[in-house]
């Protein structure tokens, strides 16, 4: 008997806007952001070339954020990001 797998999602907190968004696990960081509204001025096509889209990234319980590039990072646990307005256009 095959079962289909359960979809997972997870929630991430954005700052400094407040938002808390829901996301499917496994999801790309900048598309979520995307998706929310939040479009880094990237020139790189979003293949990390640039470091345009560099921001920090925490798990949603801790403290100890870590600076990542958002176009290569997969989001597999609830997180928290901090993203510098001056990098982003906002559509929201």
């Amino acid at each position: 008997m095959n079962t289909i797998p359960k979809k997972e999602y997870l929630t991430l907190a954005v700052h400094p806007w407040e938002l808390k968004l829901r996301y499917l696990k496994g999801k790309n960081l900048m598309r979520v952001l995307n998706e929310a509204g939040i479009y880094f001025k990237y020139s790189c096509g979003g293949d990390g070339a640039c470091g345009r889209c560099k921001i920090e990234v925490a798990e949603q319980d801790r403290e100890n954020y870590q600076e990542l590039l958002s176009c290569k990072i997969s989001l597999i646990k609830n997180a928290k990001v901090k993203v510098p307005p001056q990098k982003v256009v906002v559509d929201f």
